[in-house]
């Protein structure tokens, strides 16, 4: 499943937003990937890495794409995602 979602924190998925994520994906079955939305496609890495996440330098407005396998892992992550 693919969901696309709009960074909503203030300070981006940094620090913070992105331990709180990756510690949400970690606890989900199967794999979760998560990617900046580009004009150029999308580059998708490993939403259980801490290093991965931060990586994708996603500031406030960014649009981002995510993937699991369940869709409630979905709702969860985006919450995260978008709540500011």
């Amino acid at each position: 499943m693919r969901r696309v979602v709009t960074v909503g924190p203030e300070v981006g998925l940094h620090a913070r937003p992105a331990a709180a994520l990756v510690a949400a994906a970690a606890r989900a079955p199967g794999a979760v990937r998560i990617g900046r939305e580009d004009a150029a496609g999308a580059s998708m890495v490993d939403a259980k890495s801490i290093l991965s996440v931060l990586t994708l330098g996603a500031e406030r407005g960014q649009r981002l794409i995510l993937e699991a396998e369940d869709a409630a892992v979905l709702d969860e992550l985006a919450t995260l995602i978008e709540t500011p």
